[in-house]
């Protein structure tokens, strides 16, 4: 990488031996996770009109520049999960995989009280409870 600024600005020209004894500085700031972006901006942004020193401009400015060591980034927190089949659980509700399904809708409510009502009906017919001419209207 910092042979490679040559290219931004001749100036920063290095030998091998230089670019060596400045790696463990640039070392640092890959710890502190800073990426090659951002180092050659650190390293090039608003130079000097003269440099007399290439290894001595970039030494100063690999310590002076160096960024804080950024915190580790803090693993989201994990969904609980089901003990039974380890399906990842929505927020506070049960497994939907195990529980088991709702009662049919016709088992409950208005088709059960529909159903009641058909069979009292049916009842009351059969048993001639009703006249005739009312069931022949309908």
């Amino acid at each position: 990488m910092l042979l490679s600024l040559r290219g931004r600005d001749p100036r920063l020209t290095l030998g091998t031996a230089e670019a060596v004894r400045l790696a463990p500085l640039v070392g640092e700031w890959r710890e502190a996770g800073a990426s090659d972006a951002q180092l050659r901006e650190a390293l090039t942004g608003g130079l000097p009109a003269r440099v007399l020193s290439a290894p001595g401009l970039l030494a100063n400015r690999l310590r002076r520049k160096l960024p804080t060591r950024l915190p580790r980034p803090v693993p989201p927190a994990l969904r609980p999960e089901c003990p039974d089949c380890g399906t990842p659980l929505p927020p506070s509700s049960p497994c939907r995989a195990c529980t088991p399904p709702p009662p049919p809708p016709e088992a409950t409510g208005f088709a059960a009280a529909a159903r009641r009502g058909r069979a009292l009906a049916r009842e009351a017919l059969s048993a001639g409870a009703v006249s005739g001419g009312a069931c022949a209207a309908m």
